[in-house]
């Protein structure tokens, strides 16, 4: 006769580590924690996922200093800040110059360091574009852009991250950059677009203000497209040729929509509701309002591979609701309802979901797809900001910040 297995069930997450910080920035093998250690001075950290132990500190300035003012002269502000892009781990150094009631953006300088020593590897005049700088459609991360102000230069600038050679460099003119796909777009500011081959910085084509755009504000890229959306009594997006500028087609969204992060559709949010518009002819395939409470905060994005295409999640926190479930990108049919499940920044291909009961505990759990299902993993004390990448979890607990591995 067989003895009965008593081996305790294993936890579904082992606390590896907790190290003392007030941001952190987590990749597949390094978590990367921000804390203020005095007067206007910060350090960042980098530990190993595996072990927890601490690979290299840096320190800089952090925060907004005030610069020397001349008699006579404007305001001069300074700020500093660390951050993660596109794999890399930046210090940047900024000044801006009080004029008239605004504060004018004047110089900035971007420092990478190596992630896995912290040793300086370059600085280049310039501010990294976008809340990822590593460029679209270059999967091995081998670009970093960045864009320099001031009074004799205004530039954008490629470098290759880990030497910080330049790829290319190109003038910049008055106005906005978005980057998408392989493209690199520029709006001026009386509507005029400028794009761009993002590997090569070629310019491809340019259209005028005449073209209609001179009344638009706002501008992305989304797969092959640039969107603008038109300030009119009938308000409406433009979808352009990406390549081209050519006009593809013209849609009724709200101007005060803006584009989500979806593949298969063109997925527009704002705060009436969301809409998914067929890349090709701008038909709306599917709509949904959210609760009627006022505005709040919408995020769609359809769930990376090895997903399938098609899947939507779409979420809403709103003054007194909330919203979140899985729908079908081409047609909107819910799939799952989320219910007190909210998803999580998670880079993993099973995506976490948490939620927080009146206990004040955090549950995870995570995103099944066939069926859809969410299947509870467990629970942890109070945290915040959460984050995930592949089997580790990475959350904010009072002054600290806590690393578990999960079992997935």
């Amino acid at each position: 006769m067989l003895a009965a297995d008593t081996t305790p069930t294993p936890p579904w997450a082992e606390l590896r580590f907790t190290v003392p910080g007030e941001r952190s920035y987590l990749d597949g093998e390094r978590l990367y924690v921000v804390r203020t250690t005095g007067f206007e001075r910060g350090t960042m950290t980098a530990y190993r996922l595996a072990d927890g132990a601490q690979l290299w500190q840096a320190s800089r300035g952090i925060g907004a200093q005030q610069g020397n003012r001349r008699p006579g002269g404007p305001a001069i502000r300074h700020d500093h800040t660390f951050t993660v892009q596109g794999g890399y781990p930046l210090h940047i150094t900024s000044s801006r110059i009080h004029q008239g009631d605004t504060w004018q953006r004047h110089d900035a300088f971007t420092t990478a360091l190596d992630p896995a020593t912290g040793r300086q590897l370059w600085t280049r005049p310039g501010w990294p574009i976008g809340p990822d700088t590593a460029l679209a459609g270059t999967s091995s991360r081998d670009l970093l852009l960045l864009e320099q102000w001031g009074p004799e230069a205004r530039v954008k600038t490629a470098v290759h991250p880990a030497t910080g050679d330049v790829a290319w460099d190109t003038p910049k003119e008055p106005g906005w950059t978005r980057q998408g796909g392989g493209h690199l777009v520029s709006r001026a500011p009386d509507g005029a677009l400028t794009s761009y081959d993002i590997h090569t910085g070629a310019r491809l084509a340019t259209t005028s203000a005449a073209t209609g755009a001179g009344d638009a504000h706002g501008h992305r890229v989304a797969g092959d497209v640039v969107l603008m959306w038109q300030q009119a009594p009938r308000p409406e997006v433009v979808a352009y040729e990406a390549d081209t500028l050519a006009e593809r087609w013209r849609a009724p969204v709200p101007a005060d929509s803006t584009v989500g992060d979806c593949r298969t559709v063109v997925c527009v949010h704002g705060p009436y509701g969301v809409a998914a518009l067929d890349p090709d002819t701008g038909a709306i395939r599917w709509s949904a309002d959210w609760p009627a409470d006022g505005l709040g905060r919408q995020q769609v994005r359809e769930l990376p591979p090895p997903w399938p295409d098609g899947q939507v999640l779409m979420s809403f926190t709103g003054t007194t609701a909330r919203y979140a479930g899985l729908h079908a990108a081409g047609t909107g049919e819910p799939l799952l309802d989320l219910d007190e499940w909210w998803p999580m920044v998670d880079a993993s291909p099973q995506p976490l979901l948490s939620r927080t009961p009146p206990t004040g505990r955090t549950w995870f759990g995570r995103l099944v797809l066939d069926p859809p299902g969410i299947e509870t993993l467990g629970a942890v004390g109070p945290t915040s900001w959460c984050r995930a990448v592949d089997r580790h979890l990475a959350c904010q607990v009072d002054a600290r910040v806590h690393v578990w591995q999960v079992r997935r």
